[in-house]
C-alpha cells in the first residue's frame, strides 16, 4: 500500500452505511446497557443482521467478503458509539472467528466459522488464566489425550463474551515442562459436559460487555476439535493476537475522534471567533490533539492493510518467512501501543477542556474515560508490546519492508 492513501468509494459507502446504522439502531440503547450491564442481545442481533459479525471473511464461510480495512472501519465507527461493542465484536470476530479462519481445516470452517460469521453464534477466545496473563506460555489448563478425545482441566479468567459464547477457542497444555511447545488450541462448544462459565467481572469500564471466568472439569473434547497441530497452539495465539491488536486499536481511535468532535463543538459554542486568538493555550491544545489523532489514524490503517494481506496468506497456507512474521508482530505492537495511548490522552484532554459538564458518568466523555484504559491492557499490555518492539529493534533495526510479496 502506498505511503499516502484514500479509502475507495466502496469503503466510503461501507463507512457511511455503518455510521448511519449504528447511530440509528445501537446508540439509543447504550446508556441503558451501561447502567444495567445487561447483555445487549437485541443490539447484537441487529449488528449481525447487517453482516457485521463477519465483515472480513469470505462469503463462502458466511462473511461479507470484505477485508481487514473494512473491519477496521467497523471497529472505528463502533468506538464512536461505545468501546464495549468493539470489545464484544472484537473478541468474536477478530479473535475467535479469525482463529478458525486462519488455522481451521475446511470441516471446522464449515461447522464453526459459517454460523459465527453470520452472527448466528457468538465466539470467545480463552487464553488468559489467573497465573498466565502477559506470560501466556505459563498457562496451567491441561489437555490429556485419551483415545479419540482430549480431557481439559483448568480455568480461564477475564474472557470477553465468556459467559455468552457458543464457541470458545481454548488454549491448554499437554506437558507444562515443554513450556510453549506443549500448548495446543481447541474449539470448545457451549454445553459441553465439564465446561461452565463462572462469575462476571465487575469492571470500571466497558460495562456493556461481559467478562467472565471459564472452568473445565474433566471436559472431553473430540480430537477433530483440535485447532491446527498438537503442540502448536502458542504460535496460533500469538498470530491471532497480532491481528487482534491492530484491529482492536481502531475502536479507541474512533473513541478519540468522537471525543475530539465533542470538544471542538464545545469550543465553537463557548468561544466567540473574535476571541480565539486570546485563547492561545486552548488553540495549541486542540492542534496537538488533532495531530495525534491523525497520526494514529494513518498508523491504524497502514498496519491494518498489511495485516489483512498477512491474514490471507496464513489462511491460504502460503509460506510465511520469519522476517515477515517478526515485522507484522512488531508493527501490530507499535500500532496498538501508540493508538490506545493517544486515545486515552485525547479523551483526558477533552475532559480537561470542557470541564465538569463532561464528567457525568454516562456522558460520552465520562464513559469513554473509564473505557479508554482497557485498550492499554487487553490484547497484550502496552508494556508487553513495548518489549516486542524493543527486542525486535535491537535485533533487526528500525527499517522494515511493508511489501508482503
Amino acid at each position: 500500500m502506498p505511503l499516502d492513501f484514500t479509502f475507495s468509494e466502496e469503503q466510503q459507502l461501507f463507512r457511511k452505511n455503518v455510521k448511519e446504522f449504528l447511530k440509528r439502531e445501537i446508540e439509543p440503547g447504550v446508556d441503558h446497557i451501561n447502567r444495567t450491564e445487561e447483555w445487549p442481545e437485541e443490539e447484537l442481533k441487529k449488528i449481525a443482521s447487517q453482516g457485521y459479525m463477519g465483515v472480513p471473511f469470505p462469503k463462502k464461510y458466511g462473511g461479507m467478503g470484505y477485508g481487514e480495512v473494512e473491519y477496521d472501519i467497523l471497529m472505528e465507527e463502533l468506538g464512536k458509539i461505545d468501546i464495549s461493542f468493539t470489545t464484544t465484536v472484537g473478541a468474536h470476530c477478530g479473535l475467535a472467528c479469525q482463529s478458525v479462519y486462519m488455522f481451521g481445516n475446511e470441516e471446522q470452517r464449515e461447522k464453526y466459522l459459517k454460523p459465527l460469521a453470520r452472527g448466528e453464534k457468538l465466539g470467545a477466545f480463552g487464553l488468559t488464566e489467573p497465573e498466565a496473563g502477559s506470560d501466556a506460555a505459563a498457562l496451567k489448563t491441561s489437555a490429556v489425550k485419551k483415545g479419540n478425545h482430549y480431557v481439559l482441566n483448568g480455568s480461564k479468567q477475564f474472557i470477553s463474551n465468556g459467559d455468552m459464547a457458543d464457541v470458545v477457542i481454548v488454549f491448554a497444555t499437554s506437558d507444562p515442562s515443554l513450556g510453549h511447545r506443549g500448548i495446543s488450541a481447541f474449539i470448545v462448544e457451549k454445553g459441553t459436559p465439564g465446561f461452565s462459565p463462572g462469575k462476571l467481572e465487575d469492571k470500571m469500564g466497558i460495562r456493556a460487555s461481559h467478562t467472565a471466568e471459564l472452568f473445565f472439569e474433566d471436559c472431553e473434547i473430540p480430537e477433530e476439535n483440535l485447532l491446527g497441530q498438537e503442540g502448536r497452539g502458542y504460535p496460533v495465539a500469538l498470530t491471532i493476537l497480532d491481528g487482534g491488536r491492530a484491529s482492536l486499536s481502531a475502536g479507541p481511535l474512533g473513541s478519540a475522534e468522537r471525543a475530539f468532535e465533542l470538544v471542538v463543538d464545545h469550543v465553537r459554542k463557548s468561544v466567540p471567533p473574535e476571541k480565539l486568538m486570546e485563547r492561545e493555550g486552548l488553540i495549541f491544545e486542540l492542534s496537538d490533539l488533532a495531530t495525534q489523532i491523525k497520526a494514529a489514524r494513518y498508523f491504524c490503517y497502514h498496519v491494518g492493510a498489511s495485516i489483512g494481506e498477512y491474514i490471507e496468506m496464513v489462511a491460504n497456507h502460503q509460506e510465511i518467512t520469519k522476517e515477515l512474521r517478526e515485522t507484522i508482530s512488531r508493527n501490530a505492537a507499535m500500532a496498538k501501543t501508540f493508538i490506545t495511548e493517544v486515545s486515552s490522552h485525547v479523551i483526558d484532554g477533552c475532559i480537561q477542556i470542557i470541564g465538569e459538564e463532561s464528567y457525568r458518568e454516562l456522558s460520552y466523555l465520562g464513559k469513554s474515560f473509564n473505557d479508554s484504559f482497557i485498550g492499554e491492557i487487553y490484547e497484550g499490555t502496552n508494556d508487553i508490546n513495548r518489549l516486542v518492539v524493543g527486542m525486535d529493534i535491537v535485533k533487526r533495526g528500525i527499517e522494515d519492508e511493508w511489501r508482503l510479496r
